[in-house]
């Protein structure tokens, strides 16, 4: 009898143990999908975009469009998650403000950017920050909280793990 208690022990507390391990894995995953999404690019004319996200030009702080033409201005508006299409508009006014007044954008203006989308979006609603439009594991646990919680459990049951199969291995069932 004992030893089958000690078998569905250590059965449990792997099973928990993978859990924890699946669960950081996931957590660090969706947390490094939301940590870039309000992060600004800036190009050169005829420079090609790295990824997704909002793009504005150099020279003159217009938006451009990432795709199979990548660095050209199009006709596009910047889209942040979240952002209402006031701020948008407002990030937008900015880099065309700041781009128009000299020989284009420099770092100083690209940095202001940046600090008018950080502004913006550390003021957003926990409901309105993204999730790449797809459900997250938890809904009020995901990213961070759910790596470091999954890594606790995880921690946990291989400490239990271990102390089961020591003893085991120590006192053998008669």
């Amino acid at each position: 009898m004992r030893l089958l208690l000690a078998t569905l022990g250590v059965i449990g507390l792997l099973a928990l143990f993978v859990a924890g391990g699946t669960g950081v894995v996931l957590g660090i995953v969706e947390q490094a999908e939301a940590g870039n999404v309000y992060d600004v690019g800036f190009a050169k004319d005829g420079d090609s975009c790295s990824g997704s996200g909002v793009y504005f030009a150099e020279f003159d702080g217009a938006p451009l469009a990432c795709g199979p033409v990548a660095g050209r201005p199009l006709s596009v508006h910047p889209v942040f998650p979240g952002f209402s299409p006031e701020q948008n508009t407002a990030v937008e006014d900015l880099a065309h403000e700041l781009g128009g007044d000299g020989p284009g954008l420099t770092a100083d203006d690209e940095q202001r950017i940046q600090d008018e989308v950080d502004r913006i979006a550390a003021s957003l609603p926990e409901g309105s920050r993204p999730r790449h439009g797809r459900a997250v594991l938890f809904d009020s646990w995901w990213g961070a909280d759910l790596a470091w919680s999954s890594g606790a459990v995880g921690l946990a049951a291989g400490a239990g793990f271990f102390l089961v199969i020591r003893r085991l291995w120590l006192e053998p069932p008669a």
